[in-house]
């Protein structure tokens, strides 16, 4: 039965968790379905806004879409206008437009694109937001598939609201869609737009290109005004096809109809024919008169369809007709695109002919640096360098024969330069003719083709007037059938008048016909448009020949470049190898003069012993400043002479050997220390012939020596004479200096800079005084040489012009020529001279100039920032009288408020002191009139510097500027003037502004000193009162729980409640006083915190504009906060008064509980008296039993029944003292809390 009553206690527990459960499954479900209810409410909402968003995207799309249509018209306007005007400027002009367009195009081309991207991403949204609902749908369905709520939460209203959901959601996704699918086409159909402005412009461009090139502009002209004729009437005449074609189509509607009405009629005929046959009726309704009418109906019906049969033939044979002249047309405007392929091969003639130009340029630039070249490489080639037999022993060393091998390689390479240089010469030769040649064949073509123009253009113009005649025809055969084919019911009486036209149409047909076939006769347009093309390909192929032409021309420039370098570096080369060959034979030449010197010494010691009178010496020849010193001895001493001449010649052969190892030997000289050392080795073998010719020896030394002496001093003659004619350039260059140096010191506006250029004319001008003095210097050596060259020619007696014929004596022939020239340059240097110090005093006087402006335009800039300086004073001067005027004097209004009275009155005096000397001042007009002059005379220093600047171009400068400087030199000390006043107001204004932020701030001081002095006095009460609240709080709280504690100890103690307990309503009301106290404490630290913090932003801010403020926030803190320690001081009265209730009330108390305790002393003491007493009783009774005891003997057989009846009556005994022993206990416990818990 337990086990029983346990199932059915378990079973009711299982169901209440099963009802639980299912209660918050409930809960779940609904929650869940709220939850996607929103989803989908939002979603839904979200997809409406998306599909709104998308048709304004749309619209703005179709927007553009029409503006680009409008801009694509107005660039085709453009462009026919272009076409129409032909001037540069109006092409330039219509260009530029075109341009704006197609950027203003491509703008709303990004515009379209930004569109379709937003358009794309609001349909994915919508997209998303639907699969969202349909997602939350399907949720809610299987939520109500599993829906065992008797109430069941979702109804088929919910299910019909989420459909009704996903339909619209669904519409607005497709409606986005199709808005997208418009999007992309409208974007699609402007790239196309694009594309065609962008074809548009670059057609517009290359046509204004084409345009400007210079052709015929007259015939031009004329041509395309007749092309624009043409084509304007080729499309009104396609537009009167068209409505010819329209015409047509309304007749043969027209016909259509009339056949089915007649069909109709017919149909109606037999159905009213079937009726009668079966008209039962005997009044026979259907009659034959209505037979007869009906088929009076059918006649006149089935006229009328083969009269607009007849018309729609007739309306086709037009629009054949129509289509004939549309094809006369068309090839009108082929003729017309004929022409204007013709101006096409103009213009590419013009480019042509620019070509040829430019070729003709570069061939004679090549051809001019050719012959350049062909000079040098003739003269590398004319280099006289060769082994002569004489010299072939000497010439035979390694490093002279090398040097050969090089020169000769130089001169080769020459040879094949030249031959290059001639190959080059020819090919550009024959660029320039083939160019020519071509160009002279497109000219001759061209001009066949001009005259076949004016021609052609003559029978265009009488096809055209035929054109125009037929389309008038056909514009009045239109009204015509137009007016028939509205009044069919009227088509008999028409006929007649419509044969009459059609046979005017068959004639006008047939002139057509006419026209056609005489058109047929002539050359066929479309062959002809061909031959155009191909005359404009061969211009295009002959311009293309000769841009290869040109391309070609300057590969071979640049190979020409290359050559020149290549020529360059070989003259180097030749001058190298040239010093090369001659050391070598140097070289070889003192090799070979030692080993002579060996043998002659053994011959001389060989003939002194065969000869016993010396011979006369040769006078030998001594080199010194004029470089001839032959001196001869007597014939006598002539040996001797010999050996001298030989030692001499050794000597000068090795210290001629020395002078390769001298780096700054040239070619030059080491070629004439050959020539004098192979003269020297000559002489050494001469020495080795037989005495007997000793004397033509002799004389032949005289002779050699004379004549190298002469050549020695021709080359002193050329060095000087080119030193003289460096010099004399030097001269003229040094002028070109000058006058330089003068211009840039004309345009300088820097003194230093002016200054160096007048330096550097002047070191100039020293210059050529020094080359004047050089050039005289020269002038007399070069006659010092000329006169001992004379000498030395008479010395030999011959002249001068024998000796200039002798071979390697060449040189000597422009000898003269010299002499004269230096005598006629010497009048020129003369003449440079006084030319430069002309030039130089002009210099000076323009730096002077240009001194004097840098130095104006210094004072000036000084001046203008000296003004600048000053405005900011004035504008500091003006804001000092702002903040003057802005302090005010008002410390009667706070002395009662914060207790200021000790030193009011030294404030009084700083107030009295300031409002005396600010009634004095008056000064801020007179600052505002220096502000306008100093204004004035800055605009009149622009003004000056500007006279300064333009003082340059006057020829009257110096006149202007000394006047400039007397103006700037007044507005100078008038500024300096204003200067002193505006530097007098500003300490004025200083003095007053100081004594009045002194006043202001030692207010300010002396308001924070005692407002401090008062906050912190009452902050410290504040916090004195705040702990004797909390220690009344605490010392109630205390008084309450000890007494509770007492009185609970002592029933605890008693097992009883012997004393009732202690409530206090004190403490719940010294809490609420406690709250107060505190929120109203916070208050008050808050106040004297703002107060702290608002003296710290006082003290820190010297700002005298806000002292006001400050103590006017402070004075409204101060008030609250004393407000703030009326109601601390009335809180802490009440929370002393509390404290004093509850001593009263505790000591009540305690007095009620001392009243209980009076009688317990007395029932302790009864209490203990009587546990004494039956201890006492007890104690006799344990003598007596021991006493019996002691008398039973042990013998006696009643001795144990005794002992045990005692020992019993013992153990009640010892039970009773365990009783009393607790008894005891009990009452000493209480005796011992009674005396630690009462107090008496």
């Amino acid at each position: 039965s337990e086990k029983l009553i346990d199932a059915i206690k378990e079973k009711g527990i299982i169901d209440n968790a099963s009802s639980e459960i299912q209660s918050i499954e409930k809960l779940l479900m609904l929650h869940k379905l709220s939850s996607i209810m929103d989803n989908m409410r939002k979603n839904f909402q979200k997809a409406k806004e998306e599909e709104e968003i998308i048709k304004e995207k749309f619209s703005e799309s179709e927007k553009i879409k029409k503006e680009i249509l409008v801009d694509f018209q107005k660039a085709e306007e453009l462009r026919d206008s272009l076409i129409e005007k032909l001037d540069d400027n109006s092409i330039n002009t219509y260009i530029e437009e075109i341009r704006s367009i197609n950027d203003l195009f491509a703008t709303k081309i990004v515009s379209v694109s930004e569109l379709l991207t937003i358009a794309e991403q609001y349909n994915g949204n919508c997209k998303l937001y639907y699969h969202s609902i349909e997602r939350g749908k399907d949720k809610i369905e299987y939520l109500k598939i599993h829906d065992y709520n008797e109430e069941k939460k979702i109804t088929d209203d919910v299910i019909e609201e989420i459909n009704r959901y996903v339909e619209e959601s669904g519409t607005y996704s497709n409606e986005a869609d199709k808005f997208t699918i418009e999007a992309r086409k409208n974007y699609e159909l402007s790239c196309i737009y694009k594309e065609k402005m962008s074809n548009l412009l670059d057609e517009s461009l290359l046509l204004g290109e084409k345009i400007k090139v210079e052709i015929k502009k007259n015939d031009v002209t004329d041509m395309l005004i007749e092309i624009r004729m043409i084509i304007t009437i080729n499309d009104i005449f396609a537009t009167k096809i068209v409505s010819v074609n329209e015409l047509l189509t309304i007749a043969e509607q027209y016909n259509g109809n009339c056949k089915l009405y007649h069909h109709s009629i017919e149909r109606g005929k037999h159905k009213i024919e079937y009726l009668k046959i079966h008209d039962y009726n005997e009044e026979k309704k259907i009659t034959d008169d209505v037979i007869e009418e009906i088929n009076r109906y059918v006649k006149e019906s089935g006229n009328y369809s083969n009269e607009a049969d007849k018309f729609a033939i007739e309306a086709r044979k037009n629009y054949e007709l129509s289509c004939i002249y549309k094809e006369k047309m068309s090839d009108l405007l082929d003729e017309s695109l004929l022409l204007g392929e013709k101006i096409k091969v103009e213009i590419k003639k013009n480019d042509v002919t620019d070509m040829l130009i430019e070729i003709k340029d570069g061939y004679y630039d090549i051809k001019n640096i050719l012959e350049k070249l062909v000079r040098k490489l003739n003269k590398l080639k004319e280099k006289d360098v060769s082994i002569k037999e004489q010299d072939k022993e000497m010439a035979e060393n390694k490093k002279s024969m090398d040097a050969f091998g090089l020169i000769t390689v130089i001169k080769k390479n020459s040879d094949n330069f030249l031959a290059e240089i001639e190959t080059l010469k020819q090919k550009a030769s024959n660029i320039l003719d083939n160019s020519e040649s071509a160009f002279e064949s497109t000219s001759t073509k061209n001009e066949t083709n001009e005259e076949d123009i004016s021609n052609k253009l003559k029978i265009m113009e009488d096809n055209l007037k035929n054109v125009l005649e037929a389309l008038k025809k056909m514009e009045s055969n239109k009204q015509i059938l137009c007016t028939e084919s509205s009044r069919i019911k009227e088509i008999e009486n028409r006929v007649n008048s419509m044969e009459s036209e059609i046979e005017i149409y068959e004639k006008s047909y047939e002139e057509g016909i006419i026209s056609t076939k005489n058109e047929t006769d002539e050359e066929d347009i479309s062959s002809k448009l061909k031959i155009e093309e191909d005359n404009l390909k061969n211009v295009l192929q002959v311009l293309k020949k000769m841009e290869s032409n040109k391309q070609i021309l300057s590969t071979e420039s640049s190979r020409i470049k290359e050559i020149e370098n290549t020529v360059n570096s070989m003259e180097s080369e030749m001058e190298i190898y040239e010093k090369s060959y001659e050391e070598g034979i140097l070289e070889e030449i003192k090799r070979l003069a030692d080993k002579e010197k060996e043998n002659f010494e053994l011959l001389m010691k060989s003939i002194k012993l065969k000869i016993d009178n010396t011979v006369n010496i040769l006078e030998e020849l001594k080199l010194e400043e004029n470089n001839i010193s032959h001196k001869f001895e007597d014939t006598k001493i002539k040996l001797n002479v010999i050996f001298d001449i030989f030692d001499k010649s050794y000597k000068n052969i090795e210290r001629f050997a020395l002078h390769i190892t001298e780096s700054t030997t040239t070619y030059i000289d080491i070629k004439e220390k050959r020539e004098k050392a192979k003269i020297e080795k000559e002489n050494i073998e001469k020495q080795k012939e037989e005495m007997e010719k000793l004397i033509n020896i002799i004389n032949n030394i005289k002779k050699n020596e004379t004549l190298k002496l002469i050549l020695y001093m021709k080359k002193e003659l050329d060095k000087v004479n080119e030193k003289a004619e460096e010099e004399y350039s030097r001269m003229k260059m040094n002028i070109e200096y000058i006058k330089k140096n003068v211009e840039s010191i004309k345009n300088s506006d820097s003194v230093s800079s002016a200054l160096n250029e007048l330096n550097n004319a002047k070191g100039k001008d020293s210059e050529i005084r020094q080359s004047k003095i050089t050039y005289y210097s020269y002038k007399d050596e070069i006659d010092l040489i000329y006169s001992n060259m004379d000498k030395a020619v008479n010395f030999i007696d011959v002249n001068m012009e024998t000796v200039s014929e002798l071979e390697n004596y060449e040189s000597l022939k422009n000898t003269k020529d010299i002499i004269l020239k230096i005598q006629e340059n010497l009048g020129d240097v003369d003449e440079k001279v006084r030319e430069s110090q002309s030039i130089l005093i002009k210099a000076e006087s323009i730096y002077k100039e240009v001194k004097l402006r840098d130095e104006l335009k210094k004072k000036i800039k000084g001046t203008i920032k000296k003004i600048d300086e000053i405005f900011p004073m004035i504008q500091d001067s003006l804001n000092k009288y702002e903040k003057i005027k802005n302090i005010s004097v008002d410390d009667e209004n706070y002395d009662v408020i914060f207790k200021i009275g000790k030193d009011y009155e030294s404030l009084k005096g700083l107030s009295n002191s300031y409002m005396a000397k600010l009634s004095e001042i008056d000064r801020e007009l007179s600052i505002n009139v220096i502000k306008s002059e100093l204004d004035d005379s800055k605009f009149s220093l622009n003004d000056l510097e500007n006279r300064i600047e333009a003082s340059k171009r006057d020829e009257y400068s110096s006149e202007i500027l000394e006047e400039v400087k007397c103006n700037i030199d007044r507005i100078i000390n008038e500024i300096n003037d204003k200067y002193s006043n505006v530097l007098e107001i500003d300490r004025s204004f200083d003095e007053l502004l100081e004594l009045g932020i002194n006043y202001k701030l030692s207010f300010q001081s002396m308001v924070i000193t005692s407002v401090n002095v008062e906050v912190s006095k009452d902050v410290l009460i504040i916090e004195k009162k705040q702990k004797d609240v909390a220690s009344c709080i605490q010392y109630i709280k205390n008084c309450c729980d000890s007494i509770t504690n007492d009185i609970n100890t002592l029933n605890k103690s008693y097992n009883r409640d012997m004393l009732s307990g202690y409530k206090s309503s004190n403490i719940e009301n010294a809490s609420k006083i406690l709250e107060e106290f505190k929120v109203k404490e916070e208050e008050a630290i808050k106040m004297s915190s703002a107060i702290q913090k608002l003296f710290l932003i006082m003290n820190k801010n010297k700002d005298v504009n806000k002292v006001d403020e400050y103590i006017q926030e402070l004075k409204d803190i101060y008030e609250n906060f004393q407000k703030e320690k009326i109601y601390i001081n009335e809180i802490f009265r009440n929370i002393n008064d509390s404290k004093l209730k509850e001593m009263e009330e505790t000591s009540e108390k305690y007095i009620e509980i001392a009243d209980s305790h009076k009688t317990i002393v007395e029932d302790q003491k009864e209490k203990f008296l009587s546990i004494k007493s039956k201890l006492k009783e007890i104690e006799d009774f344990l003598r007596e039993k021991k006493e019996n005891l002691h008398s039973i003997e042990f013998s006696d057989l009643e001795y144990i029944k005794k002992v045990n009846e005692i020992y019993e009556e013992i153990e009640h005994k010892v039970i009773d003292i365990s009783e009393l022993e607790n008894d005891n206990n009990s009452e000493n416990n209480k005796i011992i809390i009674y005396t630690e818990k009462i107090s008496y």
